[in-house]
């Protein structure tokens, strides 16, 4: 009887030392399955959001397909990130929202930006902060790289928006941020696909790239086309069209309202 447990008595020493090891065996059990499933996580993707640092850029605005800054000159506060002559970033507003309503009657003339900083493998965008001011100088003569045509192709790939996806969430892809791209898609961010199909095209290298996606013609997608692209927003998909390169940046034109989903399991990259 000295082994029976009463509730308002003190437990006899050998139901006491049996609960201490119990007891000890299940919190080496969990701190074990805790450092496992840490080993097991993919690190944070090497993208940048700069909150808090807004500088000035300088350049000629462009609204098709999505509002871009081609930079003639960046990095005018002290410690700030220099973007290339001539490059073309995109532009964003604040929030899960384009910048479209910014750029309005801006499409071909020179102005200041005033934002934050996005980048990601050499990808670049600008969340801006102020409205667009028309800036002092003359613009000189345009540095930008030429629409070049890579070819038809059909591309595997997860549908993501670019502002999250180079650096304002981490991770910003994959089912967990599915509704929050559609949200942001919906705002007017520029689609994208990200995708490492493009590996092989034309002899560019098989890393992982984003490409914008647009309709046929170049032009942003409306209707039945952004309806399917919020649709099949953070899932595996395959699209076919026309790849085209302007300097680093990659756009995808096709037919998005046939967009093709890919089964689970059967991979989007």
């Amino acid at each position: 009887m000295s082994d029976f447990y009463v509730g308002y008595l003190p437990p006899p020493p050998k139901l006491r030392h049996f609960l201490w090891r119990v007891a000890l065996a299940l919190i080496v059990m969990g701190a074990t399955v805790a450092v496992a499933l840490m080993l097991t996580q993919q690190p944070f993707a090497a993208a940048t959001f700069e909150y808090g640092h807004e500088q000035e850029f300088v350049g000629t605005v462009h609204t098709q397909p999505y509002p871009m800054l081609e930079v003639t000159h960046s990095g005018a506060d002290a410690g700030a990130r220099t973007l290339p002559d001539g490059s073309r970033t995109l532009l964003v507003a604040t929030g899960k929202r384009g910048a479209d309503a910014l750029t309005v009657g801006w499409d071909g003339r020179f102005a200041k930006v005033r934002g934050t900083l996005i980048h990601r493998d050499g990808k670049t965008m600008i969340e801006v902060s102020a409205p667009l001011v028309a800036a002092d100088a003359t613009p000189p003569p345009s540095a930008a790289a030429a629409e070049i045509l890579v070819g038809p192709v059909t591309l595997t790939g997860e549908i993501v928006d670019s502002k999250c996806y180079l650096g304002v969430m981490n991770p910003g892809q994959g089912k967990v941020h599915r509704d929050c791209a559609a949200r942001c898609i919906s705002g007017g961010v520029p689609p994208a696909l990200l995708t490492s199909g493009i590996g092989g095209q034309n002899g560019y290298a098989g890393q992982t790239e984003v490409a914008l996606l647009t309709d046929v013609n170049g032009h942003a997608p409306k209707g039945s086309e952004r309806l399917q692209l919020l649709r099949y927003a953070g899932e595996p998909v395959a699209v076919s069209g026309t790849l085209w390169r302007t300097g680093g940046m990659f756009t995808l034109r096709a037919d998005l309202a046939h967009l093709q989903p890919i089964p689970s399991g059967l991979g989007g990259r």
